[in-house]
């Protein structure tokens, strides 16, 4: 895998080198029940000092009205010239690295400088495209904006570990891309009206919904590679 990073000045972005390894882990469940299978990524740019680790697991948070969540971890050296990852944008899935891919129908927060989340949409429609789009796309990218303004994005190659998650089972025979019911009067992550999108927040260290008016996304190129940033 590369790292681009958008440069002041120059048409083509920086390339640095990284890899990029999986596995399938088990979390221990809440309250005493089962652990849940996750799937998990380690990334690493030593170019840059910079490690992540992404985890895909299921949402068993009744209160959070997400089939889905993928979490990112960020490790970054004092001196990372970026100055910090200010957000993480919606992960594009990607037949090879070429394509500028289709996102996943998500909503992403920071929780804390390091910690950032993508809770994927809960609706039936937006539930089947995502589960798709996990299963049949090797590549995905992860687009990021630095706190000096700067962008980036790093396009990850999905091996069978990986792609695997899209058809694990759980102890009581569900498929993992089947949510457990949740309370459907809870608010959706999403609003019909394409500007007006919730966006998740922390609040006491619980999160929580609030519905914000954004202008539509527009998408921009940013390397050869194909990623996709959006501001």
């Amino acid at each position: 895998m590369f790292l681009y990073e958008e440069r002041i000045g120059q048409a083509a972005p920086t390339a640095i080198e990284g890899t990029v390894s999986w596995s399938l882990q088990r979390e221990p469940g809440a309250n005493g029940k089962p652990p849940e299978p996750v799937v998990q990524g380690r990334i690493s740019v030593p170019g840059r000092g910079l490690t992540a680790l992404i985890t895909f697991k299921r949402n068993t948070d009744a209160s959070l009205p997400a089939s889905h969540l993928v979490e990112i971890v960020f490790a970054l050296p004092k001196d990372f010239e970026g100055g910090g990852i200010d957000s993480v944008q919606r992960i594009a899935m990607k037949q090879t690295e070429q394509d500028r891919g289709n996102a996943l129908i998500a909503v992403p927060a920071k929780i804390t400088d390091d910690f950032h989340m993508i809770a994927l949409n809960d609706f039936p429609d937006a539930l089947k495209t995502n589960m798709e789009l996990l299963k049949t796309r090797n590549w995905m990218d992860i687009p990021v904006a630095y706190r000096n303004g700067r962008r980036a994005c790093s396009p990850c190659r999905r091996d069978r570990t990986a792609r695997r998650h899209s058809t694990m089972r759980l102890p009581n025979g569900r498929r993992w891309d089947r949510p457990r019911a949740t309370n459907r009067s809870s608010p959706s992550l999403f609003d019909k009206d394409h500007q007006k999108r919730p966006v998740l927040q922390t609040s006491a260290g619980r999160l929580r919904l609030r519905p914000v008016v954004r202008p539509p996304f527009q998408l921009l190129p940013l390397s050869p590679c194909g990623c996709i940033m959006s501001r």
